[in-house]
Protein backbone atom coordinates (compact mmCIF):
# COMPACT_ATOMS: atom_id res chain seq x y z
CA UNK A 1 0.00 0.00 0.00
CA UNK A 2 2.75 2.64 -0.87
CA UNK A 3 1.82 3.87 -3.89
CA UNK A 4 1.14 7.65 -3.11
CA UNK A 5 3.61 8.71 -5.20
CA UNK A 6 0.50 8.99 -7.78
CA UNK A 7 -0.86 12.23 -6.14
CA UNK A 8 -0.94 15.33 -7.84
CA UNK A 9 1.66 18.02 -6.08
CA UNK A 10 -0.26 20.06 -3.41
CA UNK A 11 0.34 23.27 -5.26
CA UNK A 12 -2.45 26.10 -6.68
CA UNK A 13 -2.10 24.62 -10.47
CA UNK A 14 -3.63 20.80 -9.07
CA UNK A 15 -6.67 22.72 -6.82
CA UNK A 16 -7.42 24.41 -9.66
CA UNK A 17 -7.37 21.19 -11.92
CA UNK A 18 -9.19 18.32 -9.46
CA UNK A 19 -11.26 20.88 -8.08
CA UNK A 20 -12.39 23.21 -10.50
CA UNK A 21 -14.74 26.01 -9.14
CA UNK A 22 -15.46 24.01 -5.83
CA UNK A 23 -14.47 25.74 -2.78
CA UNK A 24 -11.58 24.80 -0.91
CA UNK A 25 -11.13 24.83 2.63
CA UNK A 26 -8.87 27.50 3.82
CA UNK A 27 -4.95 26.53 4.53
CA UNK A 28 -4.82 26.76 8.37
CA UNK A 29 -1.63 25.31 10.01
CA UNK A 30 -3.75 23.40 12.86
CA UNK A 31 -5.63 21.48 9.99
CA UNK A 32 -2.32 21.05 7.62
CA UNK A 33 -0.40 19.89 11.06
CA UNK A 34 -3.04 17.18 11.93
CA UNK A 35 -3.23 15.62 8.48
CA UNK A 36 0.63 15.70 8.07
CA UNK A 37 1.05 13.90 11.27
CA UNK A 38 -1.75 11.78 10.61
CA UNK A 39 -0.33 11.07 7.53
CA UNK A 40 3.19 10.63 9.39
CA UNK A 41 1.68 7.67 11.88
CA UNK A 42 0.33 5.73 9.40
CA UNK A 43 2.92 5.90 7.12
CA UNK A 44 5.51 4.37 9.81
CA UNK A 45 3.13 1.51 11.30
CA UNK A 46 2.30 0.30 7.43
CA UNK A 47 4.83 -1.85 6.82
CA UNK A 48 4.45 -3.32 10.01
CA UNK A 49 1.17 -3.91 10.07
CA UNK A 50 1.74 -6.00 6.49
CA UNK A 51 4.49 -7.63 7.65
CA UNK A 52 2.46 -8.96 10.86
CA UNK A 53 -0.26 -9.63 8.49
CA UNK A 54 2.13 -12.13 6.68
CA UNK A 55 4.38 -13.18 8.69
CA UNK A 56 2.26 -13.79 12.03
CA UNK A 57 3.15 -11.96 15.60
CA UNK A 58 3.10 -13.89 18.80
CA UNK A 59 -0.22 -15.69 19.09
CA UNK A 60 -1.73 -14.84 15.28
CA UNK A 61 -0.66 -17.05 12.97
CA UNK A 62 -0.24 -15.10 9.58
CA UNK A 63 -2.25 -14.34 6.67
CA UNK A 64 0.03 -15.50 4.01
CA UNK A 65 -1.47 -14.48 1.14
CA UNK A 66 -0.18 -10.81 0.56
CA UNK A 67 -2.08 -10.72 -3.19
CA UNK A 68 -5.50 -11.52 -1.90
CA UNK A 69 -5.56 -9.38 1.21
CA UNK A 70 -4.25 -6.23 -1.09
CA UNK A 71 -7.37 -7.19 -3.05
CA UNK A 72 -9.89 -7.02 -0.21
CA UNK A 73 -8.38 -4.07 1.31
CA UNK A 74 -8.28 -2.29 -1.99
CA UNK A 75 -11.98 -3.46 -3.37
CA UNK A 76 -13.46 -2.47 0.14
CA UNK A 77 -11.92 1.17 0.69
CA UNK A 78 -12.73 1.78 -2.87
CA UNK A 79 -16.15 0.92 -2.02
CA UNK A 80 -16.20 3.47 1.18
CA UNK A 81 -14.95 5.85 -0.91
CA UNK A 82 -17.64 5.66 -3.44
CA UNK A 83 -20.24 5.76 -0.83
CA UNK A 84 -18.88 8.83 0.40
CA UNK A 85 -18.76 10.25 -3.01
CA UNK A 86 -22.15 9.82 -3.76
CA UNK A 87 -23.52 11.00 -0.32
CA UNK A 88 -21.49 14.29 -0.56
CA UNK A 89 -22.82 14.90 -3.96
CA UNK A 90 -26.37 14.43 -2.92
CA UNK A 91 -25.94 16.57 0.33
CA UNK A 92 -24.29 19.15 -1.83
CA UNK A 93 -27.52 19.35 -4.32
CA UNK A 94 -30.38 18.22 -2.62
CA UNK A 95 -29.86 19.58 0.91
CA UNK A 96 -27.69 22.77 0.53
CA UNK A 97 -28.47 23.49 -3.17
CA UNK A 98 -24.69 23.78 -4.14
CA UNK A 99 -24.11 22.58 -7.80
CA UNK A 100 -21.74 20.14 -7.69
CA UNK A 101 -19.85 20.53 -10.85
CA UNK A 102 -17.27 17.88 -11.52
CA UNK A 103 -19.17 14.84 -10.13
CA UNK A 104 -17.89 11.93 -11.55
CA UNK A 105 -21.34 10.53 -12.65
CA UNK A 106 -22.48 13.46 -14.30
CA UNK A 107 -22.54 13.81 -18.14
CA UNK A 108 -23.86 10.76 -19.06
CA UNK A 109 -22.55 7.00 -19.58
CA UNK A 110 -20.58 7.97 -22.26
CA UNK A 111 -18.31 10.82 -20.78
CA UNK A 112 -18.15 8.20 -17.80
CA UNK A 113 -16.66 5.49 -20.05
CA UNK A 114 -14.25 8.57 -21.06
CA UNK A 115 -12.88 8.89 -17.48
CA UNK A 116 -13.14 5.42 -16.73
CA UNK A 117 -10.68 4.42 -19.87
CA UNK A 118 -8.45 7.56 -19.00
CA UNK A 119 -7.47 5.89 -15.69
CA UNK A 120 -7.23 2.27 -16.87
CA UNK A 121 -3.39 2.47 -17.69
CA UNK A 122 -2.45 4.46 -13.97
CA UNK A 123 -4.81 1.95 -11.95
CA UNK A 124 -3.61 -1.42 -14.05
CA UNK A 125 0.05 0.00 -12.67
CA UNK A 126 -1.16 0.75 -9.35
CA UNK A 127 -1.98 -2.45 -9.02
CA UNK A 128 1.28 -3.62 -10.31
CA UNK A 129 2.56 -2.06 -7.34
CA UNK A 130 0.33 -3.12 -4.48
CA UNK A 131 0.65 -6.16 -5.89
CA UNK A 132 4.51 -6.46 -5.98
CA UNK A 133 4.84 -4.00 -2.61
CA UNK A 134 3.30 -6.66 -0.41
CA UNK A 135 4.77 -9.61 -2.14
CA UNK A 136 7.91 -7.65 -1.74
CA UNK A 137 7.72 -7.25 2.16
CA UNK A 138 6.35 -10.69 2.33
CA UNK A 139 10.17 -12.08 0.75
CA UNK A 140 12.31 -9.26 2.57
CA UNK A 141 13.20 -7.84 5.91
CA UNK A 142 11.08 -4.87 6.64
CA UNK A 143 14.10 -2.79 6.39
CA UNK A 144 15.73 -4.08 3.39
CA UNK A 145 11.73 -3.14 1.81
CA UNK A 146 11.68 0.05 3.20
CA UNK A 147 15.24 0.54 1.14
CA UNK A 148 14.62 -0.87 -1.85
CA UNK A 149 11.54 0.92 -2.29
CA UNK A 150 13.28 4.24 -2.46
CA UNK A 151 14.84 3.42 -5.70
CA UNK A 152 11.57 4.60 -7.64
CA UNK A 153 12.57 8.29 -7.45
CA UNK A 154 15.66 6.73 -10.01
CA UNK A 155 13.09 5.57 -12.41
CA UNK A 156 10.67 8.66 -12.07
CA UNK A 157 14.22 11.11 -12.94
CA UNK A 158 14.50 8.84 -16.14
CA UNK A 159 10.93 8.84 -17.17
CA UNK A 160 10.59 12.25 -17.09
CA UNK A 161 13.58 13.16 -19.11
CA UNK A 162 12.53 10.50 -21.97
CA UNK A 163 8.94 10.96 -21.55
CA UNK A 164 8.44 14.79 -20.51
CA UNK A 165 12.06 16.04 -21.80
CA UNK A 166 12.61 17.18 -18.06
CA UNK A 167 16.47 17.53 -17.53
CA UNK A 168 17.37 16.64 -14.06
CA UNK A 169 19.16 19.13 -11.89
CA UNK A 170 23.21 18.27 -11.07
CA UNK A 171 21.92 17.66 -7.33
CA UNK A 172 19.25 15.87 -8.36
CA UNK A 173 21.45 13.24 -10.17
CA UNK A 174 24.02 13.24 -7.29
CA UNK A 175 21.36 12.19 -5.08
CA UNK A 176 20.22 9.75 -7.25
CA UNK A 177 23.47 8.19 -7.11
CA UNK A 178 23.37 7.88 -3.99
CA UNK A 179 20.35 5.93 -4.07
CA UNK A 180 21.56 3.85 -6.89
CA UNK A 181 25.24 2.86 -4.63
CA UNK A 182 23.84 1.82 -2.03
CA UNK A 183 20.58 -0.14 -3.86
CA UNK A 184 23.56 -2.13 -5.55
CA UNK A 185 25.43 -2.86 -2.75
CA UNK A 186 22.40 -3.75 -0.82
CA UNK A 187 21.01 -5.61 -3.59
CA UNK A 188 23.96 -7.51 -4.03
CA UNK A 189 24.43 -8.43 -0.67
CA UNK A 190 21.22 -10.00 -0.24
CA UNK A 191 20.81 -11.11 -3.51
CA UNK A 192 23.80 -13.05 -3.19
CA UNK A 193 24.01 -13.98 0.45
CA UNK A 194 27.01 -12.37 1.22
CA UNK A 195 26.64 -11.63 4.95
CA UNK A 196 23.30 -12.90 5.79
CA UNK A 197 24.96 -16.62 3.99
CA UNK A 198 21.24 -16.92 2.18
CA UNK A 199 20.63 -15.93 -1.08
CA UNK A 200 17.03 -13.98 -1.82
CA UNK A 201 17.78 -12.90 -5.13
CA UNK A 202 13.90 -13.47 -5.92
CA UNK A 203 12.62 -10.88 -3.11
CA UNK A 204 15.55 -8.35 -4.00
CA UNK A 205 13.95 -8.12 -7.86
CA UNK A 206 10.29 -7.84 -6.71
CA UNK A 207 10.74 -5.14 -4.76
CA UNK A 208 13.39 -3.51 -7.44
CA UNK A 209 10.34 -3.96 -10.08
CA UNK A 210 8.05 -3.01 -7.39
CA UNK A 211 9.70 0.62 -7.52
CA UNK A 212 10.12 0.45 -11.32
CA UNK A 213 6.46 -0.15 -11.50
CA UNK A 214 6.15 3.19 -9.11
CA UNK A 215 7.84 5.34 -11.40
CA UNK A 216 5.93 4.02 -14.61
CA UNK A 217 2.89 4.87 -12.76
CA UNK A 218 3.71 8.89 -12.16
CA UNK A 219 4.87 9.37 -15.58
CA UNK A 220 1.13 7.97 -16.56
CA UNK A 221 -0.32 10.27 -13.62
CA UNK A 222 1.21 13.23 -14.95
CA UNK A 223 -0.17 12.49 -18.72
CA UNK A 224 -4.06 11.83 -17.06
CA UNK A 225 -3.66 14.93 -15.53
CA UNK A 226 -2.56 17.07 -18.15
CA UNK A 227 -5.04 15.54 -20.51
CA UNK A 228 -7.56 16.56 -17.63
CA UNK A 229 -5.66 20.02 -17.40
CA UNK A 230 -7.12 20.32 -21.47
CA UNK A 231 -10.31 18.45 -21.84
CA UNK A 232 -12.50 20.05 -19.26
CA UNK A 233 -15.13 17.59 -19.42
CA UNK A 234 -12.98 14.98 -18.29
CA UNK A 235 -11.84 16.67 -14.89
CA UNK A 236 -12.48 14.97 -11.78
CA UNK A 237 -11.67 15.55 -7.75
CA UNK A 238 -8.98 13.99 -5.79
CA UNK A 239 -11.55 12.23 -4.23
CA UNK A 240 -12.62 10.90 -7.19
CA UNK A 241 -9.65 10.30 -9.01
CA UNK A 242 -8.82 7.91 -5.91
CA UNK A 243 -11.68 5.94 -5.77
CA UNK A 244 -11.57 5.14 -9.79
CA UNK A 245 -7.73 3.81 -9.33
CA UNK A 246 -8.52 1.84 -6.72
CA UNK A 247 -12.11 0.60 -7.95
CA UNK A 248 -10.25 -0.59 -11.17
CA UNK A 249 -7.11 -1.58 -9.78
CA UNK A 250 -9.39 -4.20 -7.80
CA UNK A 251 -10.20 -6.21 -10.38
CA UNK A 252 -6.82 -6.50 -11.84
CA UNK A 253 -5.55 -7.12 -8.22
CA UNK A 254 -8.43 -9.96 -7.84
CA UNK A 255 -7.48 -11.75 -10.91
CA UNK A 256 -3.62 -12.27 -10.11
CA UNK A 257 -4.77 -13.13 -6.67
CA UNK A 258 -7.01 -15.97 -7.82
CA UNK A 259 -4.46 -16.78 -10.22
CA UNK A 260 -1.32 -17.12 -7.72
CA UNK A 261 -2.94 -17.96 -4.52
CA UNK A 262 -6.30 -20.33 -5.62
CA UNK A 263 -6.28 -21.72 -9.06
CA UNK A 264 -2.55 -22.73 -9.03
CA UNK A 265 -2.57 -23.82 -5.27
CA UNK A 266 -5.56 -26.10 -6.06
CA UNK A 267 -3.86 -27.16 -9.59
CA UNK A 268 -1.09 -28.46 -7.88
CA UNK A 269 -2.78 -30.29 -4.86
CA UNK A 270 -0.65 -28.08 -2.43
CA UNK A 271 -1.17 -29.50 1.40
CA UNK A 272 -1.37 -25.89 2.27
CA UNK A 273 -5.91 -24.62 3.19
CA UNK A 274 -8.07 -22.92 0.52
CA UNK A 275 -7.33 -19.14 1.50
CA UNK A 276 -10.83 -18.88 1.74
CA UNK A 277 -10.74 -21.82 4.51
CA UNK A 278 -8.25 -19.73 6.14
CA UNK A 279 -9.85 -16.12 5.88
CA UNK A 280 -13.47 -17.19 7.20
CA UNK A 281 -12.31 -20.22 9.43
CA UNK A 282 -10.35 -18.47 12.04
CA UNK A 283 -11.68 -14.61 13.57
CA UNK A 284 -8.30 -13.44 14.43
CA UNK A 285 -7.56 -13.69 10.90
CA UNK A 286 -10.56 -12.26 9.52
CA UNK A 287 -10.18 -9.33 11.69
CA UNK A 288 -6.66 -8.44 10.92
CA UNK A 289 -7.43 -8.36 7.15
CA UNK A 290 -10.48 -6.55 7.65
CA UNK A 291 -8.64 -3.95 10.33
CA UNK A 292 -6.72 -3.64 7.06
CA UNK A 293 -9.36 -1.85 5.32
CA UNK A 294 -9.75 0.41 7.53
CA UNK A 295 -5.88 1.26 7.81
CA UNK A 296 -6.13 1.57 3.61
CA UNK A 297 -8.94 3.97 4.00
CA UNK A 298 -6.91 6.57 6.45
CA UNK A 299 -4.39 6.22 4.80
CA UNK A 300 -5.86 7.24 1.51
CA UNK A 301 -7.89 9.99 3.42
CA UNK A 302 -4.69 11.03 4.41
CA UNK A 303 -3.14 10.92 1.68
CA UNK A 304 -5.95 13.03 -0.42
CA UNK A 305 -6.04 15.42 2.56
CA UNK A 306 -2.41 16.52 2.84
CA UNK A 307 -2.71 16.97 -1.09
CA UNK A 308 -5.70 19.20 -0.39
CA UNK A 309 -4.63 21.30 2.70
CA UNK A 310 -0.68 21.63 2.61
CA UNK A 311 1.73 23.82 0.35
CA UNK A 312 4.38 23.67 2.10
CA UNK A 313 4.69 20.06 1.79
CA UNK A 314 4.02 17.05 -0.94
CA UNK A 315 3.08 13.37 -0.02
CA UNK A 316 5.48 12.30 -2.05
CA UNK A 317 8.35 14.57 -0.21
CA UNK A 318 6.77 13.18 3.29
CA UNK A 319 7.40 9.55 2.33
CA UNK A 320 11.29 10.75 1.13
CA UNK A 321 11.81 12.09 4.32
CA UNK A 322 10.18 9.66 6.61
CA UNK A 323 13.01 7.08 5.32
CA UNK A 324 14.90 7.92 8.24
CA UNK A 325 12.48 7.57 10.91
CA UNK A 326 11.31 4.26 9.66
CA UNK A 327 14.67 2.92 9.29
CA UNK A 328 15.33 3.93 13.29
CA UNK A 329 12.09 2.92 14.54
CA UNK A 330 12.51 -0.65 12.53
CA UNK A 331 16.27 -0.85 14.07
CA UNK A 332 15.13 0.51 17.49
CA UNK A 333 12.25 -2.97 17.41
CA UNK A 334 14.68 -5.06 16.62
CA UNK A 335 17.46 -4.21 18.76
CA UNK A 336 15.34 -4.38 22.02
CA UNK A 337 13.54 -7.95 20.60
CA UNK A 338 9.83 -6.03 20.05
CA UNK A 339 9.29 -7.78 16.65
CA UNK A 340 10.47 -10.92 15.82
CA UNK A 341 14.01 -10.78 14.51
CA UNK A 342 13.12 -12.73 10.87
CA UNK A 343 11.36 -9.55 10.13
CA UNK A 344 14.82 -7.35 10.33
CA UNK A 345 18.03 -8.04 7.95
CA UNK A 346 20.66 -9.36 10.68
CA UNK A 347 22.61 -6.29 11.58
CA UNK A 348 19.85 -3.84 11.80
CA UNK A 349 20.93 -3.66 15.43
CA UNK A 350 22.08 -0.20 17.34
CA UNK A 351 24.23 -2.66 19.88
CA UNK A 352 26.19 -4.44 17.04
CA UNK A 353 26.79 -1.01 15.52
CA UNK A 354 29.29 -0.46 18.38
CA UNK A 355 31.32 -3.74 17.35
CA UNK A 356 34.32 -2.93 14.73
CA UNK A 357 35.09 -6.49 13.80
CA UNK A 358 31.31 -6.67 12.87
CA UNK A 359 30.99 -3.75 10.98
CA UNK A 360 34.56 -4.76 9.21
CA UNK A 361 32.26 -7.88 8.08
CA UNK A 362 29.28 -6.88 7.50
CA UNK A 363 29.79 -3.09 5.77
CA UNK A 364 27.98 -3.49 2.58
CA UNK A 365 24.36 -3.44 3.74
CA UNK A 366 25.16 -1.03 6.16
CA UNK A 367 26.69 1.44 4.14
CA UNK A 368 24.29 0.80 1.46
CA UNK A 369 21.95 2.08 3.81
CA UNK A 370 23.56 4.61 4.73
CA UNK A 371 23.89 5.86 1.33
CA UNK A 372 20.17 4.86 0.26
CA UNK A 373 19.35 7.19 3.28
CA UNK A 374 20.74 10.18 2.86
CA UNK A 375 20.13 10.51 -0.64
CA UNK A 376 16.53 10.11 -0.61
CA UNK A 377 16.62 12.36 2.33
CA UNK A 378 18.63 15.06 0.39
CA UNK A 379 16.43 14.83 -2.40
CA UNK A 380 13.36 15.07 -0.40
CA UNK A 381 14.82 18.23 1.31
CA UNK A 382 15.97 19.50 -1.85
CA UNK A 383 12.71 19.20 -3.63
CA UNK A 384 10.97 21.41 -0.98
CA UNK A 385 14.03 23.98 -1.73
CA UNK A 386 12.62 23.98 -4.98
CA UNK A 387 9.10 24.34 -4.66
CA UNK A 388 10.16 27.41 -2.35
CA UNK A 389 12.54 29.15 -5.46
CA UNK A 390 9.40 28.03 -8.14
CA UNK A 391 6.52 29.75 -5.40
CA UNK A 392 9.23 32.99 -5.26
CA UNK A 393 9.45 33.31 -9.17
CA UNK A 394 5.88 32.23 -9.71
CA UNK A 395 5.16 36.02 -7.85
CA UNK A 396 7.74 38.16 -9.15
CA UNK A 397 6.95 36.83 -12.68
CA UNK A 398 3.47 38.09 -11.70
CA UNK A 399 4.07 41.26 -10.01
CA UNK A 400 6.23 42.15 -13.13
CA UNK A 401 2.92 41.44 -15.52
CA UNK A 402 0.70 43.65 -13.04
CA UNK A 403 3.33 46.68 -13.17
CA UNK A 404 4.37 46.72 -9.79
CA UNK A 405 8.19 47.10 -10.22
CA UNK A 406 9.23 50.53 -9.94
CA UNK A 407 12.18 50.20 -12.10
CA UNK A 408 13.20 52.05 -16.02
CA UNK A 409 13.45 50.13 -19.22
CA UNK A 410 17.54 49.92 -19.23
CA UNK A 411 17.25 48.86 -15.71
CA UNK A 412 14.37 45.89 -16.27
CA UNK A 413 16.83 44.33 -18.93
CA UNK A 414 19.99 44.39 -17.29
CA UNK A 415 18.22 43.22 -14.35
CA UNK A 416 16.32 40.19 -16.46
CA UNK A 417 19.51 39.50 -18.04
CA UNK A 418 21.21 39.59 -14.70
CA UNK A 419 18.13 37.11 -13.45
CA UNK A 420 18.31 34.87 -16.46
CA UNK A 421 21.45 33.77 -15.94
CA UNK A 422 20.94 33.32 -12.30
CA UNK A 423 18.28 31.69 -12.91
CA UNK A 424 19.86 29.14 -15.29
CA UNK A 425 22.51 28.53 -13.03
CA UNK A 426 19.91 27.97 -10.09
CA UNK A 427 17.94 25.56 -12.20
CA UNK A 428 21.27 23.88 -13.62
CA UNK A 429 22.21 22.83 -9.93
CA UNK A 430 18.98 22.51 -8.16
Amino acid sequence: MDASEAVPESSNTSKKLFFGKQKVLPNHLIVSSFFVVLFIIIDLILPLYNKSLFAGFTSFPGFHYPVTSSAIQVGLTSIFLLVFIVCNHYILEKWLRIKNEYYLFRGGFKLFFLKIKEMLLMSFLYAGVMVLTNIGLDKVSINVHVLLRTTSIIWIIIFSFFFHSERPSLLQVLFALFVVTGSILLSLDIGLGWTIQKSNIVGVVINLASSLCTGMMYIAMRYVFKKMERQKELKMTILEMTMVKMFLSFFFILITALIMETIIPAANHSKGPNVFVVLFSNPEVFFMVLGGVFITLFFQSSVIAVTVHSKAISVGVLQQLLVLPQILLYTLLNTYKLVPRTWNLKGFNFKQWGDSSYLHKNWPPLVGMILIVIGVTCYGILRIVKGIIEERRKKQKESEEEGKLLLSVNENKNDFKENSLKHKLITWII
